[in-house]
């Protein structure tokens, strides 16, 4: 026979009280979970902002500092305004540095734990480094998670490669090959312009091409790794960066 006082007990109450609680901590802990997601997005949206205006104003920056080397190339030594040039490419020289740094921060945040392959894309698609090219990323061996660092001076690099063949190669397709083996992550970068000219004269550090890969070559180096270039007029470019395994992964290979 049903008692008609049980809910009046004392474990009636404390079972109610009990429910009631863990009714109010799921809908609290479900309303938590709401906003960080929500924040989470928002900080991701403003870190791709960053990104993007921080790329284009180094882009920027970079074609004043060409046309500015440019002007100053073609002035004689003993023009009054060398100086005032000289002082304006140093300024920006250090603006470009402090700019390419802040960029470093802002990426260094997005690129943990994100595929590079994918994050290769994004930054081609998202900086329109070179409007009206096609560009793919393949992958050739078993994908591995690589080191921040390692992400950041390859990203550079590329960008950098992409660069030089969007404004200086007439480029129409370019291409990424990411091969990934136990001793070394090889990346190789393919464009089908109009390659590098093999005139002494052209090849020259003022040459903003080969301003590019010597900046490529250094940004190789600081990763213990190694470079080559094969280049001809009418033959397009390639670029292999080689980059051993305990600097390019995250975990070694077994």
């Amino acid at each position: 026979m049903n008692n008609p006082t049980a809910h009046l007990s004392p474990w009636y109450a404390v079972s109610t009280c009990l429910a009631l609680l863990g009714l109010q901590y799921i809908t609290h802990w479900l309303r938590v979970r709401s906003i960080r997601r929500e924040l989470a997005l928002r900080s991701e949206d403003r870190l791709h902002v960053a990104q993007e205006l921080n790329d284009k104003l180094l882009q920027t920056i970079y074609g004043l500092t060409l046309h500015l080397n440019v002007v100053v190339e073609t002035l004689p030594e003993n023009e009054p305004v060398m100086r005032s040039l000289r002082l304006a490419l140093a300024r920006a020289d250090e603006v470009y540095s402090e700019v390419r740094s802040s960029l470093e921060k802002t990426r260094a945040q997005s690129l943990n734990g994100t595929d590079f392959a994918v994050q290769l894309t994004r930054m081609f698609e998202e900086t329109e480094i070179c409007p009206g090219i096609g560009f793919r990323v393949v992958e050739d061996g078993k994908r591995r998670e690589l080191e921040i660092s390692a992400q950041q001076e390859l990203s550079r690099i590329v960008r950098q490669a992409l660069t030089n063949a969007s404004l200086y190669s007439n480029t129409s397709t370019a291409q990424v090959l990411l091969t990934y083996s136990s001793s070394e992550l090889v990346c190789r970068i393919y464009d089908n312009g109009t390659g590098i000219s093999s005139s002494s004269q052209e090849l020259t550090p003022k040459n903003p091409v080969v301003r590019g890969l010597i900046e490529m070559r250094n940004l190789t180096i600081t990763l213990g790794g190694g470079m080559k270039v094969w280049s001809s007029p009418g033959r397009g470019t390639e670029i292999e960066v080689r980059v051993p395994a305990n600097r390019a992964y995250k975990i070694a290979f077994a």
